[in-house]
């Protein structure tokens, strides 16, 4: 699955597609696997994320693929990553920016904004 992997700084690793709006149903949390390249990475994300700012890289994550069904204050679906492939650097995007809701509206499931 190719999509934008967002760090927080709660320990939450996210991944959605830019396009599908920070309130769509598309958010899948990823848990990244042992392996150092993917923990690097996570570590990476979390460390530039904090406020409303977080660390994101696009990325190709391969895995078993769980559908949670709905939940309104987590992500509704989950990946147990076997690989993660890295596309882009790392960078940093603002939430409300990011998200095109403003401060008034939207949430990043799993994170606080």
């Amino acid at each position: 699955m190719r999509g934008f992997l967002y760090g927080s700084s709660g320990g939450v690793l996210l991944l959605n597609e830019r396009g599908c709006g920070a309130g769509g149903d598309a958010w899948a949390e990823v848990n990244p696997g042992p392996g150092e390249k993917e923990q690097a990475l996570a570590d990476e994300l979390h460390r530039l994320s904090s406020g409303d700012d977080y660390g994101v890289a696009e990325v190709v994550v391969t895995g078993k693929f769980e559908d949670r069904h709905r939940s309104c204050f987590a992500p509704r679906y989950a990946i147990f990553a076997d690989g993660l492939e890295q596309l882009t650097p790392v960078s940093v995007v603002n939430y409300f920016e990011e998200s095109n809701v403003g401060p008034a509206g939207g949430y990043m499931p799993g994170v606080r904004p």
